[in-house]
């Protein structure tokens, strides 16, 4: 997972990539982009979800039944 300076660089790294799309015109420009931009919200979005899951695992009174870790 990564730390929280990695996504820092990560979402600055997509918002340019954001910006670059819409100023090109070029359709193979924007294919290209257009894989990074899928590859960075992909990481971004893996790492919020752990970190959600990690938080949210042992919440008392989200589960019925016995408490138990999801591994």
């Amino acid at each position: 997972m990564a730390d929280k300076h990695e996504m820092v660089l990560f979402i600055k790294e997509l918002r340019r990539l954001l910006q670059d799309y819409q100023k090109y015109d070029n359709e193979l420009y924007k294919e290209e982009i257009s894989k990074d931009i899928i590859l960075l919200s992909t990481i971004i979005y893996e790492n919020k979800i752990g970190i959600l899951s990690e938080r949210n695992l042992f919440k008392p009174g989200k589960y019925k039944g016995a408490q138990k870790p999801i591994y």
